[in-house]
């Protein structure tokens, strides 16, 4: 048995916890672990890993309140520590455009 099964997650007490953070290696089963908490608890707030960006629509209308892709977090930091910058833009443009890492800023010396 694991956070997937709905008494894992009622012997957890999730009815009366503030939060659920559902970081399982696969996003289908934080999808479970999210609909289950969601169902069990209507108000807690719900964190979630996704393991592809493509999956975040999809925890989101799990009842995620927030999702996690770290392989996007970790490339946010990496370009802000380079270009000394706020990643989100960069990452945006990379996201929308397809300039795959172009970007008018120098990393600096």
């Amino acid at each position: 048995m694991g956070a997937t099964e709905e008494s894992v997650l009622v012997d957890a007490n999730v009815k009366s916890a503030k939060a659920v953070i559902a970081v399982l290696h696969e996003s289908e089963k934080n999808v479970l672990v999210t609909l289950t908490a969601r169902e069990l608890s209507p108000e807690i707030v719900i964190y979630a890993r996704a393991d592809k960006r493509e999956h975040e629509k999809k925890l989101k209308r799990a009842g995620a309140n927030y999702v996690l892709v770290p392989e996007i977090l970790c490339a946010e930091k990496i370009i802000s520590e380079l270009f000394d910058t706020d990643a989100t833009k960069i990452m945006h443009q990379i996201f929308k455009d397809g300039k795959k890492g172009k970007t008018d800023e120098k990393p600096e010396k």
